[in-house]
């Protein structure tokens, strides 16, 4: 009895101590350029990926965060509902580290409908992903992103 209580209690330890060495990802979008009524882009709303697994759809002036275990993840922003053009952003690497939070900027630019997604120093990203609100609950898929597998969010 004492051997199998200890058992649980060191595996109950490790399973904590492995989630608490967990980095962040905030992914944040601010408005595009304003062109009086509207801003730039402002009717899409990309579905962010990392390691091939949906994390959030992010409309404008809008974040989100994941959970993800340490070590390199490739990120980037899917956008299908554009006819004509290829919105979808370049894949980027994004190193997480245990216990810190990275963030990453999605821009749209002017010319053309194409997404940008880029890591952002935490001394500017910080005040700038404070202004945004969260994305609807609709529009989270994920909250923790594991090595090689997802923990999908409902049953």
């Amino acid at each position: 009895m004492k051997r199998s209580f200890l058992i649980v209690a060191i595996a109950a330890t490790m399973a904590a101590s492995a989630a608490a060495q967990n980095g962040n990802i905030v992914i944040y979008r601010p408005k595009g350029k304003n062109f009086g009524v509207m801003h730039y882009g402002q009717g899409e709303h990309p579905t962010i990926v990392c390691d091939g697994a949906n994390v959030a759809r992010i409309a404008q002036n809008r974040k989100a965060q994941v959970a993800a275990a340490p070590g390199t993840r490739m990120c980037s922003a899917n956008e299908k509902q554009m006819p004509v053009e290829n919105a979808n952003s370049d894949t980027i690497p994004v190193d997480v580290k245990p216990n810190q939070t990275t963030y990453l900027r999605l821009e749209s630019h002017v010319g053309h409908m194409h997404f940008v997604l880029k890591e952002v120093p935490a001394e500017v990203a910080k005040d700038e992903a404070r202004k945004m609100k969260p994305v609807s609950d609709d529009d989270i898929y994920l909250q923790v992103l594991t090595p090689n597998k997802v923990k999908a969010l409902g049953p």
